[in-house]
């Protein structure tokens, strides 16, 4: 895989997982 496309990738599961951690603790 090009470090570009892990790039995009850590990107994306960062997103998803702030919003998935502060819900999951509410």
């Amino acid at each position: 895989m090009p470090i570009e496309g892990k790039r995009i990738i850590l990107r994306e599961h960062r997103k998803e997982d702030s919003p998935n951690r502060t819900k999951l603790r509410n």
